[in-house]
């Protein structure tokens, strides 16, 4: 009678065993293809099959250290720093190291000397992953970059100096219609005070990354799409073919400058 009673107990208990296990490993299973599923979006490697994406995700994450330094400081970086005779001595991309988790090389950096000072130029072959596009071919050695400012009049910096969310949030356009970062088409040194004149959107979007030789302007790596970030942080494809080079200036000057590019 006794044994009777313990065998269905056995049964049963095996059962509740395989059973439990079988629901554990449909849980393990979910999580896996839910850590796999989100791979391509915030791990694209470099050199993979998704360069824009990569580049989107490096833009991101610019846009939101951009809008952290200007809530900090309510302005948006300059364009360059200057020294007490107003000459250009390093890039905004060195003035956000601290917002992109880099603060230990913004530190070291002497920010009294220019970008390319015997003690700055070490900081080259250390550019942040976040300014490569790997759809640039870009040399890490020379430390090159092609997310860049538009600079000049009615952008959102001049040069040496730079404008506030506020301000940009009271012009027709807002922060969405607001061009803040892009991709140039001729790379250059990311601690270096070089960026995209507004003067060379009269040109449009070009439909590659050109050699240094060319003139500088907005380049496009990605399929003939330039990849760019605006000042709510969203981040958008500009198509050349689309893009007229007066809706380029209009997205990127946001004062009352009544000079177009032309025809």
């Amino acid at each position: 009678m006794s044994s009777e009673n313990q065998e269905p107990s056995n049964d049963n208990s095996k059962r509740w065993s395989w059973e439990r296990l079988q629901t554990m490993g449909c849980g393990c299973l979910l999580l896996i293809v839910l850590v796999v599923w989100s791979l391509p979006v915030f791990m694209v490697p470099r050199g993979g099959h998704s360069p824009r994406i990569y580049c989107v995700n490096n833009q991101k994450n610019i846009a939101m250290a951009l809008q952290n330094y200007e809530a900090a400081k309510k302005k948006f970086p300059p364009a360059y720093v200057v020294d007490s005779e107003g000459k250009p001595l390093y890039s905004w991309r060195v003035l956000i190291l601290p917002f992109i988790e880099e603060g230990n090389m913004y530190r070291e950096f002497h920010l009294d000397e220019p970008w390319d000072s015997p003690h700055n130029l070490q900081f080259l072959e250390h550019c942040p992953s976040y300014f490569q596009c790997p759809a640039s071919n870009l040399s890490r050695e020379k430390g090159e970059t092609t997310y860049a400012m538009i600079v000049g009049p009615d952008a959102v910096s001049n040069g040496s100096e730079s404008v506030g969310m506020d301000f940009i949030a009271s012009t027709p356009q807002g922060a969405s219609g607001t061009l803040l970062i892009t991709e140039s088409r001729i790379p250059v040194p990311w601690t270096a005070p070089y960026d995209i004149p507004l003067e060379s959107l009269r040109d449009g979007i070009s439909p590659r990354v050109a050699p240094s030789k060319d003139k500088q302007g907005v380049g496009a790596p990605h399929n003939s799409n330039a990849v760019a970030a605006f000042v709510d942080g969203s981040v958008r494809y500009l198509d050349p073919s689309t893009t007229t080079p007066e809706q380029l200036w209009k997205l990127a000057t946001i004062g009352t400058s009544e000079e177009k590019p032309s025809p």
